[in-house]
């Protein structure tokens, strides 16, 4: 675990989920796969993200169904899944109770 004075900041976050995000995208087969959006949590961040296509054309053809967020933990540099049930608030909370699992852990 990094040090307080250690932890990392939105652009080293943005890297670290870039580089889930092109994990992810070369595991479904998707090759435009972009962050999105952003927001920030005590905990760390969390990066939004589809399809440049849809991005560019609002096609519902190219919409992404099912793309669960992913959190970057600003203490661990670290990225997670959350989910897409519930608001992210909730996947949040659980992951700073320690209740939290994905399959990046």
């Amino acid at each position: 675990m990094r040090h307080d004075r250690e932890m990392i900041d939105e652009e080293q976050a943005r890297a670290v989920a870039d580089g889930a995000v092109g994990r992810l995208a070369a595991t479904i087969g998707h090759d435009d796969l972009v962050i999105s959006g952003v927001e920030e949590f005590p905990v760390g961040w969390v990066f939004y993200y589809c399809r440049q296509r849809w991005l560019e054309t609002r096609d519902l053809r190219y919409l992404l169904a099912g793309n669960a967020p992913f959190l970057v933990d600003r203490r661990t540099g670290r990225a997670h899944l959350t989910g897409t049930a519930r608001k992210v608030n909730y996947y949040v909370a659980e992951y700073e109770a320690g209740r939290h699992l994905c399959r990046e852990c």
